[in-house]
């Protein structure tokens, strides 16, 4: 351990007057030992000055030394080759003799035997006690660098405490001394001893006497002391370059919609200026509604160790998780209008943030947002079962949580009404026109048993999401729909990557009224469709996506603007995958697009634009169950259209008694003919036009095909030789698709609800 104090015949006066010069003043011939001289190159000497008052309490004596002995412990902070010397000063006021005491000598930090020697003298310390004098520790740590000190090494005096001064030298006298004597920052790290000695007292109080870069930061406990003290002693100026605050989608003026309750992280920024090396920053969050302090603010940032190696340009760096301080909101801060605060634990900020929703202010290391409500949507997912090669497929219990968590992550929602089931024994891997008419039927069915009560009910604001296990693409039964379903490809645990991975939030989507990522500056296909970038169609009513912009060479369905500068570029955030997965937390807009098309890339596939994230917004919907008082017989009639061809077909019909909703209407009508063609009994409708999403990117999906399920009130009496078919009104021409058989009224009534399946 190389301590450095003053050797006889040697007077060291420093930077006098704030001069950076040395006068060295033989007194004899003295010959400097060789570890005296191996100290040149020192760039810093660090006098930590510690509160050993009457008003610190054990614990918080207990504070300072951990803190103090876990900072000399981070290597990149405190590197052990000789750059660095640190010496520790114990301030208080016993009497007028016994005022400070030094702890440890300057000693540079040469190897970890110097760290441990180090932190030995600290944890050996003995609490002084009586009165709290600050202004005596701050002359005798500028004394003792004095003495000491290296020429051309910073000087820093750090000053830990819980009080204010109430004895021996004023702070302006003491701090005109270290000036006068070269000290390059005075900074403080407060420990808070309410109700005298608030936070807003110590900074009250040290505020206005720090410098050289120096800060006023509270500190709770001993990992925070630790941070403050790499930060606010030893931490050059940062900048904040933005404050985003993303639960799916985000641009550095946090535009985009907020819910209340969902999931949301803030990634602070943080650069170094141009020309400065890299450095440790450790970042806290303060969250505040309504001017007052949110439960556990500060927030500590959930990086390793709480900290970022800070660079240059993070704009360039965005894409990189860990290259931002990430913090993770309590479920007490999100919600209403609240108030986020960056602070880099000590190390000073400028505040280079553009400004925010609503009239927030840039460049005040603030970031302000409201949260606003949205319904919770209700969701069944359904694993379908199938048989291949004569063995069972079916989709596991964790495949189908899994995709609920996904629905949850990229929509505009804070949670799922949810309810898992399953459904088929179907001989080989179904079609998916085949799944979504009988999930129609399930969910039809669901809804119908709830009427008579149920522990889980099924609304009319149910949607149905069926799941299958292997290759294959997408359906939606129509937009705005119910049902939906699609093949996992090899997508279906936590950390898988590629196209199909976020299947199933595109299918809801449909669902939701969400058309496919087509571009109106396209000439539609040979049908009259819109088209997109890499084979998607649409119906000719819908609404293109915003924006299109050129990518690797290629136009493409983006995120968001990509061309008018970093703060108005939206980038997506998975809040799952923060911790685990991390691949998967960063949704870089060049290589990841929009949802609703069919452009791949990423370890998401595809990823909810702004565009399709506020379409989504106010799009889920709630209804009431039934009422049993509106029970009545009826048939329910399912079946498809092929709207190319002008056809259509029957399955097997249900014979029911409970509540009918009342058909939509449209030019389409299921009749029940008796022998000579006339009808008795009917109902209007409009198929749903099946989406399908591809199964694979740029692939083109085939003519759409129309679904239908109908309940149609029950005659009195039939025929054997009664018949089912649709007819079609289409341009003022009636047509006629008949049923090649008698209508299979096979099923019978449904059991009472005491017999359903079990509801999860």
């Amino acid at each position: 351990m190389r301590q450095r104090t003053r050797f006889a015949g040697w007077s060291v006066g420093r930077r006098m007057g704030g001069a950076a010069a040395a006068v060295l003043v033989a007194a004899g011939l003295v010959t400097a030992s060789a570890g005296q001289a191996a100290a040149e190159g020192e760039t810093t000497d660090l006098v930590f000055l510690v509160d050993g008052s009457g008003s610190i309490s054990a614990a918080d004596w207990q504070i300072q030394k951990d803190g103090l002995s876990a900072a000399l412990q981070d290597a990149a902070a405190f590197p052990r080759d000789g750059s660095i010397a640190v010496g520790v000063v114990q301030w208080s006021w016993i009497s007028s003799a016994q005022r400070t005491r030094v702890e440890v000598p300057l000693t540079v930090l040469d190897d970890q035997a110097d760290v441990t020697g180090v932190v030995g003298q600290i944890q050996a310390m003995s609490q002084l006690g009586s009165l709290t004098n600050p202004g005596d520790g701050i002359r005798r740590g500028t004394d003792l660098l004095l003495a000491d000190g290296e020429d051309p090494a910073e000087w820093v005096l750090c000053m830990s405490t819980d009080g204010v001064t109430n004895s021996g030298e004023s702070l302006s006298s003491a701090l005109g001394h270290a000036t006068a004597s070269g000290v390059d920052k005075y900074t403080v790290v407060g420990i808070e001893d309410p109700p005298a000695a608030t936070g807003a007292v110590l900074r009250g109080h040290y505020s206005p006497h720090v410098f050289g870069g120096g800060s006023v930061t509270i500190a709770r406990n001993a990992l925070e002391f630790a941070n403050i003290v790499i930060g606010g002693c030893l931490g050059d100026p940062v900048e904040l370059r933005a404050l985003e605050v993303n639960q799916a989608v985000q641009d550095w003026h946090n535009s985009q919609p907020l819910i209340t309750a969902k999931p949301t992280a803030v990634r602070a920024f943080v650069q170094v200026p141009a020309g400065a090396p890299d450095q440790r920053v450790v970042g806290r969050l303060f969250g505040r509604r309504g001017g007052a302090d949110l439960p556990g603010s500060p927030l500590l940032a959930i990086n390793s160790g709480g900290a970022v190696l800070a660079g240059q340009d993070i704009a360039a760096r965005r894409g990189t998780l860990t290259d931002s301080l990430n913090f993770t909101l309590p479920a007490s801060w999100r919600s209403g209008t609240v108030s986020l605060e960056f602070e880099a634990a000590g190390a000073p900020v400028t505040c280079q943030e553009p400004n925010g929703p609503g009239g927030d202010p840039q460049n005040d290391c603030v970031a302000t947002v409201t949260f606003q409500d949205e319904v919770t949507p209700e969701t069944v997912f359904v694993g379908v079962r199938y048989t291949s090669g004569g063995n069972p497929v079916q989709p596991t219990t964790t495949e189908l949580f899994e995709q609920m968590f996904r629905f949850r992550s990229i929509l505009p929602i804070a949670a799922i009404d949810y309810r898992m089931d399953t459904m088929g024994n179907y001989a080989s891997a179904p079609s998916l026109e085949t799944v979504n008419q009988d999930l129609a039927v399930k969910r039809f069915l669901d809804i119908f048993l709830c009427v008579f009560g149920c522990t889980d009910p099924t609304t009319g604001a149910s949607r149905y999401y069926g799941v299958l296990s292997g290759n294959g693409g997408g359906l939606a039964n129509d937009i705005p729909g119910t049902v939906s379903s699609g093949f996992l490809s090899g997508t279906g645990a936590r950390g898988s990557t590629g196209y199909a991975r976020n299947r199933g939030p595109h299918e809801l989507a449909h669902n939701l009224g969400r058309h496919h990522a087509v571009d109106p500056s396209l000439p539609p296909n040979g049908a009259g469709l819109l088209v997109g970038r890499c084979g998607e169609v649409a119906d000719s009513s819908a609404p293109g996506h915003t924006p299109f912009e050129t990518v690797g060479g290629n136009v493409r369905p983006v995120l968001g603007p990509l061309s008018s500068g970093a703060d108005n570029e939206v980038w997506g955030l998975d809040n799952r995958m923060l911790l685990s997965n991390t691949d998967l937390a960063v949704v870089d807009p060049r290589v990841t697009f929009e949802l609703m098309s069919y452009c791949g890339g990423g370890a998401q596939g595809r990823w909810i634009s702004a565009f399709t994230y506020q379409g989504v917004r106010g799009a889920f919907p709630s209804a009431a169950a039934a009422s049993a008082a509106d029970a009545g017989d009826f048939v329910l009639v399912n079946g498809s259209v092929d709207l190319a061809a002008g056809t259509a077909s029957l399955a097997p019909a249900l014979e029911l008694t409970g509540f009918a909703p009342p058909s939509a209407g449209g030019d389409y009508r299921v009749q029940l003919l008796d022998a000579t063609g006339a009808e008795l009994a009917g109902a209007d409708f409009t198929p749903e036009v099946a989406d399908a999403d591809a199964p694979a990117p740029n692939t083109p999906t085939g003519p759409p095909v129309g679904l239908f399920t109908v309940p149609v009130a029950k005659p009195r009496a039939t025929s054997p030789r009664s018949r089912c078919c649709a007819t079609a009104s289409a341009s003022g021409r009636a047509t006629r698709r008949r049923t090649p058989r008698p209508c299979p009224w096979s099923a019978r009534p449904r059991a009472p609800p005491s017999t359903a399946p079990p509801r999860r």
